[in-house]
């Protein structure tokens, strides 16, 4: 696969040249990550539109892969030009546990990415209980068909990643960035502590300034029990005030009453990371130029 190409590959498409989109391509991803694509149509024999998150790049592809198709690629090379590897997988076999979750993060940060432009979550979407988040995120996400796309192939990526978590973790992942405005690479995990009793949420992002935070509620009763995880605890007391004004609509709880510990060395990932590893696989060479 190679991005760049200043042949006949090179015209415009969706309103960027390709020269932008394999600047874009270099700035996002780095030399042996593993990426997840979608296959989106044919241009002519041998050539073809692929989807990474929210780039397309045009191909020259073997094989007969229908429209939707999810491929995997290994980073080859970004300069001088980009080359990409596909990573062998069965005809008409899903994709891994691992490589949905590769898919799942390459569409949150092209997502988070995008609502950036727009300006802070806090403003975008706030409000004071998590119905009227809720309702202003999509309300939002309705204008921009962009944001509609990442978001349909993110609830398609968390669907099969749930299948793996109920199966391996007896756990559930959710994308709900309403929960959290500000907070960056969010992630919801609930999982059931005590059948038919104790449920646990476990919200992770990163705040900027203050980096990763892990946030425990537990609910047993009325009100939950909170306690927090930082990556970096000498920020604790800025967390703290972050999530009673930005994170926690409708629970009356004293800011300096929520306990902090120091998050485990490797954890600050993110919840999903760290349940899924992800191992290298062997490689086969895909020509790709954009």
């Amino acid at each position: 696969m190679r991005i760049g190409d200043k042949s006949s590959y090179g015209r415009r498409h969706g309103g960027h040249h390709p020269n932008q989109r394999a600047q874009a391509f270099r700035r996002r991803f780095h030399v042996g990550q593993t990426l997840v694509g979608r296959f989106l149509r044919w241009e002519r024999a041998g050539l073809a539109w692929i989807g990474i998150a929210d780039l397309e790049l045009l191909a020259g592809i073997e094989g007969n892969p229908v429209p939707g198709t999810r491929l995997v690629f290994r980073v080859l090379q970004l300069e001088p030009d980009i080359i990409l590897k596909e990573l062998p997988q069965k005809p008409g076999s899903a994709l891994t546990l691992k490589h949905e979750a590769i898919f799942f993060f390459q569409l949150r940060d092209a997502l988070e990415t995008r609502l950036d432009r727009l300006g802070p979550g806090s403003q975008l979407w706030g409000g004071s209980t998590l119905i009227a988040r809720r309702s202003r995120f999509f309300k939002l996400v309705r204008t921009i068909p962009e944001v509609r796309a990442l978001l349909r192939d993110m609830k398609l990526a968390l669907k099969h990643i749930n299948v793996g978590l109920l199966a391996e973790h007896h756990a559930q992942l959710h994308y709900a960035p309403w929960h959290a405005p500000g907070v960056l690479r969010h992630e919801c995990l609930i999982q059931q502590i005590s059948p038919g009793r104790e449920v646990e949420v476990i919200e992770f992002g990163h705040i900027p300034g203050c980096g990763a935070v892990q946030m425990h509620l537990v609910f047993s009763g009325d009100s939950p029990t909170v306690r927090l995880e930082l990556e970096h605890p000498d920020s604790a007391d800025t967390v703290r005030q972050h999530l009673v004004d930005h994170h926690l609509p409708g629970f009356a709880i004293d800011p300096q009453s929520i306990p902090v510990s120091a998050l485990p060395a490797g954890r600050a990932r993110g919840n999903l990371a760290n349940r899924v590893a992800l191992a290298p696989h062997p490689t086969l060479r895909l020509n790709l130029k954009v």
